[in-house]
């Protein structure tokens, strides 16, 4: 699974219809009505606006917004979907030029935009999964924890100082098993 690294645009006139596609990186469903919502304002006057985002396999919404049922928000979803991007919310608006396009006129240009911008491999990176983990580190070991941490480039949350540190991170699968690996005798509780 893939994601994007940032915001991205790309614009398209197709017989006088003017699209506008926009890609955002989401952590979650209100960041994108916050997003959608922004856009409705600040594009008041397009003829459409329509959308589709996914955060997993089982979170993923579409909006045709006026257009042919099928046309343009499960063309977006797909284009999306077939690239294996998750965790994006794609937009595309529409200002209509006085000429129909058709059901697979429309398909292709709702789609097409997205298809751009996710075809460059500079703007998608591999999607990692972080948990929070709070692990209780001796004082013994933890000029050691604290070296690998860092080292791996991985932001320490929280640290506690009490009998022993608690400290409190984000990690991927990776970094979890590299840390299980060098410190087997660490407990690592998954935050809830």
């Amino acid at each position: 699974m893939k994601t994007i690294t940032k915001e991205l645009s790309y614009v398209e006139i197709i017989k006088k219809s003017k699209f506008l596609t926009f890609l955002y990186p989401i952590s979650n469903t209100q960041q994108a009505k916050q997003i959608l919502e922004q856009y409705k304002k600040e594009y008041s006057d397009a003829t459409h606006i329509c959308y589709a985002y996914i955060l997993d396999e089982n979170t993923f919404k579409y909006y045709d917004d006026g257009e042919p049922t099928s046309s343009a928000g499960i063309p977006i979803y797909q284009a999306l979907k077939n690239n294996n991007i998750i965790y994006t919310l794609a937009i595309v608006i529409r200002y209509y030029g006085g000429t129909k396009l058709g059901v697979g006129g429309l398909t292709r240009a709702y789609s097409g935009g997205v298809l751009e911008l996710v075809s460059d491999a500079s703007n998608l990176q591999d999607y990692k999964k972080y948990e929070e983990y709070l692990v209780e580190v001796p004082y013994s070991l933890f000029d050691s924890f604290l070296y690998h941490v860092n080292n791996k480039g991985i932001a320490i949350n929280d640290k506690q100082f009490l009998d022993n540190v608690f400290i409190s991170l984000n990690l991927d699968d990776d970094s979890f098993n590299e840390l299980k690996e060098l410190f087997p005798n660490l407990n690592f509780v998954l935050s809830k």
